[in-house]
């Protein structure tokens, strides 16, 4: 069987990462019953302000990649806001 390399966003890399496992529980997983641990990827912009660029989903060694937009499809806007007014105030 022919493994597959998975693709790896530019923005995984970016210069800050938080864990938001525990709002993805919330948004999404509320029984827990994934066990994923979900990193947010995160740059400040040019004004300053530290913005959401996606996420990274990683359940049984295998990380799958989600843009901003995608992500707000799972864990909503609102969420992404709040996480980027943590990690603005904890700057």
């Amino acid at each position: 069987m022919q493994q597959q390399k998975i693709k790896v966003p530019t923005w995984a890399n970016a210069e800050i990462t938080a864990d938001i496992s525990d709002i993805w529980v919330e948004e999404v997983d509320t029984q827990n019953e994934d066990g994923s641990e979900i990193i947010a990827h995160l740059s400040t912009n040019t004004s300053g302000f530290i913005e959401l660029d996606g996420i990274s989903v990683e359940e049984d060694g295998i990380a799958v990649f989600y843009d901003r937009l995608h992500a707000a499809e799972f864990i909503t806007i609102e969420a992404i806001w709040r996480i980027e007014e943590l990690e603005q105030e904890a700057a």
